[in-house]
């Protein structure tokens, strides 16, 4: 999948909403709200109650749940990286507000293959983090979930995966979280957007989602169902529009964009084994 500029419901980014950007300082960790602390008290995820990471969370969090993905989410990664080197030719190059969250994760019961892909992708992850990902305009977390007394349980799956990441980025201080797809290819926009989103709803509850396309297939016969696939989408959500049902929008998780405040009002991210985007989003609308 590809994602476009992000939108909200009710927001676009206007040029006015970062005349300046580039100068403003970014804020440190906020006090917590009532929501914040019952959320962290209550429904974080209780695998991450003990754990700290020396590397610091910078305000927007791109949280991706990655599993059986070498070598190809050096893709994503390279769109990302491509997206940042544009928003920091607006924002300037000492515009530090960005870090990226892998929850590398397995089953217990994964096939070996499945197991040693982690390993490899973990591998050269941890060797980034000191190279590209050095900290200069970027960082790069890494939550290793694919260990012995780490794994995954049959019965979970990405829901699990993208909650980890999320309430990870939340409890680190994180005030924008972006949640992602390990084979997505983000926009050149993408990082600016999300910039603006930032500066404009740092403290507030608020959500958002990116437009998407999907990859070109090599295949014709792919690309056909592909398209049939997209205007379904899109139909279904224009019907349910035009009924003025407030779940119109279509719910695919990398396209979910929203600050923390929200994300705890909204009781954060379902463990569900699929759907959990769906789930999610409705949470969210809900929010007033």
């Amino acid at each position: 999948m590809e994602k476009k500029e992000l939108r909200e419901l009710g927001w676009r980014a206007e040029k006015h909403d970062l005349e300046n950007l580039s100068s403003k300082k970014i804020l440190s960790k906020k006090p917590l709200s009532k929501a914040m602390r019952k959320y962290l008290e209550k429904k974080l995820e209780p695998s991450l109650l003990n754990c700290d990471e020396k590397t610091p969370m910078r305000p927007i969090a791109l949280c991706i749940p990655v599993s059986y993905e070498y070598p190809h989410f050096f893709r994503t990664l390279r769109s990302i990286h491509l997206s940042a080197m544009k928003a920091l030719s607006y924002l300037g190059e000492n515009y530090q507000a960005f870090s990226i969250l892998c929850c590398i994760n397995a089953k217990e019961n994964d096939a070996l293959e499945v197991k040693e892909n982690n390993a490899k992708l973990l591998h050269e992850l941890r060797r980034l983090q000191k190279t590209e990902f050095d900290g200069s305009f970027m960082n790069l977390h890494i939550l290793d979930y694919s260990h012995e007394g780490a794994y995954f349980k049959k019965k979970d799956g990405v829901g699990l995966a993208r909650k980890i990441a999320l309430d990870w980025a939340l409890k680190s201080g994180a005030e924008v979280l972006a949640s992602l797809d390990a084979d997505c290819l983000v926009s050149e926009n993408y990082l600016y957007t999300l910039a603006l989103f930032y500066q404009k709803y740092k403290n507030k509850s608020k959500w958002a989602l990116c437009g998407f396309s999907h990859q070109e297939p090599a295949e014709k016969a792919h690309k056909k169902a592909m398209d049939a696939y997209e205007t379904y989408l899109h139909e279904h959500s224009q019907f349910l529009f035009d009924i003025a049902s407030p779940y119109y929008p279509v719910a695919l998780g990398p396209t979910i964009i929203c600050t923390s405040e929200a994300y705890v009002r909204s009781g954060g991210m379902n463990k569900k084994i699929a759907g959990e985007d769906f789930y999610f989003l409705q949470s969210l609308i809900k929010l007033k």
